[in-house]
């Protein structure tokens, strides 16, 4: 059975396409007169697969409008006129005649203004199917502004601590004129143009059938600014020797891009992050097959975790710290060439403090922990990158990409820890010191060849990838604990070396059988092998060594159809997947025997008078992740003692979707989706209590009893782009029914959230900007209900054309466990103002935490677990900066 398959599979992967014809088309006011009147701009799309690509643009149109377009191909021409709406058309070119002629309705006009007085006025989001067009008005920033000021300002677009957004959803990838800076890390590239250099932005979200969801933002460059050189110098000083300094160069030219920053900090100015660098990997080199090697989209089960709505009230910059980055971007474009490299340096000097109260539910028994904890860290990293892309032919393209990480840290900790049960009201007390050093190093391997027929649709990839990764972690630890007129200490050394081995081969084919059908069939083959060693020695004892490890051998196959037409698309599938999996530890062997399953998944869209609507239906199969199954056992710090399970199995997971979006009147859109997913056989935790010490140690196992979720989301906005008023909510909510086991008994947990995040900005005058942001959320868990807000105020007020005066307040509201309510204000200002004629320079006094808060407060809540915690915050600081702009003297 197997060779049948693998059989078909490589015959199908083969098989050769058709050519192609082309045709002309002419646009009209209506059937019989040519369109002649002066067009601002007219925007080109053409199918690729289950995509559009970028064609063409043409701007200042005032001749009659005609475009050569290829048989078998769907396009897509969006047409911008100052006086309407924009005009869409989606156009099947087999339908068509030679040298048909196609109306152009702009439908409603915007203005009645007299002719010299009119001014753009359109919706500053356009959408057309799965790209949101976002516009920009020249007064959106001040002079000089970087691109991500946008997101500061400008209602539906968000920047929370370098975590961009667009109408609430999360932005995976910025690229500049479909070219990366940085590996597309979104905070990065934005800080490297300037807002006055965009002509408009291009939001794309796609949802995969594997159910992953990848956001990109492409942003297209005005003509003028695509040759030019411009940089940023930045330095300030606080009045209790705080500082900040600050340097960027750039370079645009027409075959790329050449970008450089070093910046350093005292005022808790975040730098790169850790989730910041993994993203740039991800996007330098994973998911290739995703998006170059598959036409309909595909279909990789690895998932990759992304921040979700619930991190907004995180404690975000913890205890008070020292920034300190550098970075070193070239892009090069040739006709046949793209060359991507960046090289980063990162270095964070932290300190902070903790004081958390936990509750940890274990089914009839509650654990509460009070916990100290002070941290003095030190880290720092290195990212390299290259990456290219080599046209070998006009349908042949080569593709690579390495990618070289090294992580350095070291960390001083202390711990002091009281555990109490319902049951046991002797409360046990532990105190821990530790100093860890860590060294990681990582590397990354990624070459694609992908060939395209001459079929549109047709194309058959191949990809090899490698992946390595090793850590080198030492710690040194003291845990002294009291429990029950019992002193108990231990002392020793902990040295872990976890490695990683990953590799990966995949072929993908697709071909359209009709110019309605499209197959695809892909077969990818991984090896995967994992180890991890544990040598513990304590004090006056002999040196303990635990191992384990893993060696998987994964196939999966598949076979996939779209089915399109302009009112419905069906994708659907099937996924054979076979593993053949070996574990060990240094004292038991689990080879498990070869299974396999076979797991479909279909996705349907239609549009019912003109709103559209999609139902999705999937089973995928989970493997356990590495930490639960190759985690030991951690003396160094006993509040926390996990070990991984060997014997744990793959499990299902069955997921149904149902979604919709609409527009209403008055420029009022809508987005709604409900989802239910069900997990048959999910990994959960299995908890003990040592009464001896009285504290928890777990492990993980396969449930008997199924995990659900179901969740309702809503998004509703209204955003013009010169109205005084807009606004933009977003609501969801979520119940989560879990298992646990503890002592041998199976507990269910059932927990409840329901957040919102509303957005509102009104615009008094030209000069006046004020916007308002509200994160809410609501947590119900064993009968505790538990919320929290963050009001986020921003005041931009313009004096004059040079002065300016903004107004930050960042206010943390929430009621905790106790029932306490808490207010924190944090409050920043700045008085800036800009000189010469050319605003060359720009000078501001600001003031930061006003009211001098030294602590953070904040409240969470999640399967079994709910905490109160309060964190140290950077204190009041007060200083002056200047910051130049070099290339404002250059002559004209």
């Amino acid at each position: 059975m197997k060779n049948i398959i693998f059989i078909l599979l490589l015959g199908f992967c083969f098989a050769e396409s058709l050519g192609q014809k082309s045709k002309n088309i002419v646009f009209a006011n209506d059937k019989k007169t040519p369109l002649t009147q002066n067009l601002d701009s007219v925007l080109v799309f053409k199918s690729k697969g289950n995509d559009f690509e970028f064609d063409k643009a043409q701007r200042n149109v005032s001749s009659p409008f005609e475009y050569t377009v290829n048989s078998s191909q769907v396009y897509q021409f969006i047409f911008y006129h100052s006086c309407c709406v924009p005009f869409y058309k989606i156009i099947d070119t087999d339908s068509l005649k030679e040298g048909q002629i196609i109306k152009v309705d702009f439908g409603e006009k915007l203005i009645n203004l007299k002719e010299l007085e009119v001014k753009e006025q359109r919706d500053r989001f356009s959408q057309s199917g799965d790209t949101t067009f976002i516009f920009t008005n020249p007064d959106d920033t001040r002079p000089h502004a970087a691109a991500s000021s946008l997101f500061d300002r400008v209602i539906g677009l968000s920047n929370d601590l370098g975590r961009i957004s667009v109408l609430g959803k999360n932005v995976r990838e910025v690229t500049i004129d479909g070219r990366r800076l940085f590996g597309g890390q979104p905070s990065l590239s934005l800080d490297a143009i300037k807002a006055d250099m965009i002509e408009h932005m291009e939001f794309v979200e796609k949802l995969l059938p594997s159910g992953q969801t990848t956001n990109s933002l492409n942003i297209k460059l005005k003509n003028d600014s695509k040759n030019m050189a411009y940089g940023t110098i930045d330095a300030a000083r606080g009045f209790d020797k705080e500082y900040l300094a600050n340097g960027r160069v750039n370079k645009i030219t027409n075959s790329g891009f050449f970008n450089a920053f070093v910046t350093s900090n005292t005022i808790n100015k975040r730098g790169l992050d850790t989730k910041s660098l993994d993203l740039m990997r991800i996007n330098a080199f994973g998911d290739a097959m995703n998006t170059t090697g598959s036409v309909i989209g595909l279909y990789d089960n690895g998932k990759i975790d992304f921040e979700d709505n619930f991190s907004d009230f995180e404690a975000k910059l913890q205890g008070t710290n020292r920034y300190s980055d550098a970075g070193l971007n070239y892009t090069l474009t040739k006709s046949k060439l793209e060359l991507y490299s960046f090289f980063l340096a990162n270095n964070l000097m932290g300190n902070v403090n903790q004081h958390t109260y936990s509750q940890i539910f274990l089914g009839s028994q509650t654990q509460h922990l009070i916990n100290e904890q002070t941290q003095l860290n030190n880290e720092r990293t290195l990212n390299a990158n290259i990456s290219l892309k080599y046209k070998l032919s006009e349908r042949t393209t080569f593709r690579f990409s390495n990618v070289l990480n090294l992580a350095k840290g070291n960390r001083n900790w202390t711990d002091y820890t009281i555990s109490v049960f319902d049951k046991n009201m002797v409360g046990s007390e532990n105190n821990l010191l530790l100093k860890n050093n860590n060294t990681q190093i990582e590397n990354a391997f990624n070459s694609s060849l992908i060939l395209n027929g001459k079929k549109p649709g047709t194309l058959t990839s191949f990809l090899i990838n490698y992946q390595f990764r090793q850590n080198l972690n030492d710690n040194q630890f003291e845990n002294d604990l009291y429990f029950s007129n019992t002193d108990f200490l231990q002392k020793g050394t902990q040295n872990l070396r976890p490695i990683l081995n990953t590799g990966k081969l995949q072929i993908n084919h697709a071909k359209p059988i009709t110019k309605r059908i499209l197959l695809e069939a892909n077969l990818k083959f991984s090896l995967i092998s994992n180890s991890n060693k544990l040598t513990d020695k304590l004090q006056l004892e002999n040196p303990v060594l635990k191992s384990i490890s893993e060696n998987n051998k994964l196939l999966e196959t598949g076979l996939y159809a779209l089915y399109q037409r302009p009112k419905i698309k069906v994708i659907t599938g099937i996924n054979y997947l076979y593993w053949d999996i070996k574990r060990q530890t240094n004292q038991e062997i689990n080879n498990k025997p070869e299974d396999f399953l076979i797991s479909p998944f279909t996705k349907i869209e239609t549009k019912i008078n003109k709103k559209p609507l999609w139902l999705r239906f999937a089973t995928e199969v989970n493997l356990p992740s590495w930490s639960q199954v190759g985690s030991l056992p951690d003396s160094s710090n006993i509040n926390k003692i996990t070990n991984g399970n060997i014997f744990l199995n793959p499990y299902l997971q069955r997921n149904l979707e149902f979604g919709t979006s609409a527009s209403l009147k008055n420029g009022v859109q809508t987005n709604f989706t409900i989802g239910y997913t069900k997990y048959l056989s999910p990994i959960i935790s299995d908890n003990l209590l040592n009464p001896v010490f009285n504290i928890i140690s777990n492990t993980y196992i396969n449930s008997p009893n199924a995990n659900e979720s179901f969740n309702i989301n809503l998004r509703i906005f209204r955003i013009k782009m010169n109205g005084k008023f807009s606004f933009f909510n977003i609501s969801s909510f979520n119940h989560i029914k879990s298992y646990q086991k503890t002592n041998e008994t199976f507990s269910q947990v059932k927990t409840n959230v329901l957040y919102n995040n509303a957005n509102a900005t009104f615009k008094y005058s030209k000069n006046v900007i004020l916007k308002l942001s509200l994160n809410s959320n609501l947590n119900w868990l064993k009968g505790n209900l538990i919320f929290t807000n963050n009001l986020t105020l921003t005041n931009n007020l313009e004096l004059g054309k040079k002065w300016y005066f903004d107004t930050k307040i960042v206010s943390p509201f929430f009621m905790d466990l106790r029932k306490d309510i808490g207010l924190i204000p944090i409050i920043d200002f700045e008085l800036g103002k800009y000189f010469l004629k050319n605003n060359n320079f720009k000078g501001s006094f600001f003031l930061m935490n006003l009211v001098n808060y030294n602590k953070i407060w904040t409240v969470s809540q999640s399967a079994n677990f709910q905490s109160n915690q309060t964190t140290n915050y950077l204190p009041r600081v007060i200083g002056f900066q200047i910051t130049f702009y070099p290339e404002t003297l250059r002559k004209k």
